[in-house]
């Protein structure tokens, strides 16, 4: 089972009549993606860790799952900007890119995809004429391992 930040954890009612239980996942502290996980549970607001078992499931928000989803590999190939210096990619689409390559650990709450953004805008502007998604993917990823 995989889940991101901002995914909803269902889990299934083990009894007749119980109702399914959801919870939106705050953090992931297994490998890339894996549980377990730390979730608010919509019900109480209580937030625990887990060990999702084999009848919870993990649903992805609509308009996320529909950006991630639209994640194109040759979106690296492509000039990062325009002749005007700005990021040919949207923030969506920069941000998911960014996400995708990033250990979303790090990356604890949505709140960062303002961040991402601004670094994103940066590195673009500055790019050379030449250069390409994969070099301002590459220049940011540096940016934030050091911290700078």
């Amino acid at each position: 089972m995989k889940g991101h930040v901002g995914d909803r954890l269902v889990i299934k009612g083990h009894r007749v009549g119980e109702p399914d239980r959801d919870a939106e996942i705050l953090q992931v502290h297994g490998g890339t993606e894996e549980p377990p996980f730390t979730v608010r549970w919509s019900d109480t607001g209580h937030e625990t860790l887990i060990f999702p078992g084999a009848d919870a499931r993990v649903l992805r928000p609509a308009h996320r799952a529909a950006v991630l989803d639209d994640i194109r590999v040759e979106w690296l190939g492509e000039p990062a900007r325009t002749s005007a210096g700005t990021p040919v990619l949207s923030e969506d689409e920069s941000v998911a890119l960014l996400r995708r390559h990033i250990d979303l650990e790090r990356l604890r709450t949505t709140d960062n995809d303002a961040e991402l953004w601004g670094l994103w805008q940066d590195e673009a502007r500055a790019a050379a004429p030449a250069d390409h998604n994969a070099d301002v993917l590459d220049r940011v990823l540096e940016r934030l391992r050091t911290g700078d």
